[in-house]
C-alpha cells in the first residue's frame, strides 16, 4: 500500500509479480515474470530474457553510463536472451556481435550499432 497526501493506492501481488514505486509514492511500474532479472543487478548481472535491442540497448545505457546509437528498425526489433555476470560494456556488446553480427564503434562514451556487411 502506498499512499500520498492525495490519494491512497492499494495493489495486491502473487508469486513472481513485482511494482515499482517512486519516492512520491506514485506507481511507476508493475510487471509479472522472472524477479531474479528485477533483482539480479544487486550481484553484478545483467540479464535480459527475450528483450527487444532497442529495449536491451536501454538496459546497457543505464548500466554503462553511456548513450547507444542502433542504426535500422531490423536491429532494433531483435530479440535477445542473455546473461552476463560482472562483464565489461565490450565483452557485452562481442557476446551481441556473435548472435546478431553486429559491428560497433564506441567514440566517447557514444556507442553506434549496425548490421554487419560481411
Amino acid at each position: 500500500v502506498t499512499s500520498t497526501k492525495n490519494h491512497e493506492e492499494q495493489i495486491v501481488l502473487g508469486k513472481n509479480q513485482w511494482a515499482t514505486y517512486h519516492r512520491s509514492g506514485t506507481l511507476v511500474e508493475q510487471g509479472e515474470g522472472d524477479i531474479w532479472e528485477q533483482i539480479a543487478w544487486k550481484d553484478q548481472v545483467l540479464i535480459f530474457n527475450n528483450k527487444s535491442f532497442s529495449e536491451v540497448a536501454k538496459m546497457l545505457e543505464r548500466w554503462y553510463g553511456t548513450e547507444i546509437i542502433i542504426k535500422g528498425k531490423e536491429l532494433k526489433d531483435a530479440k535477445l536472451k542473455g546473461k552476463h555476470k560482472s562483464m565489461s560494456l565490450e565483452q557485452v556488446l562481442q557476446s551481441i556481435q556473435f548472435v546478431l553480427g553486429i559491428e560497433y564503434t564506441i567514440e566517447d562514451q557514444v556507442v553506434t550499432i549496425q548490421a554487419s556487411e560481411k
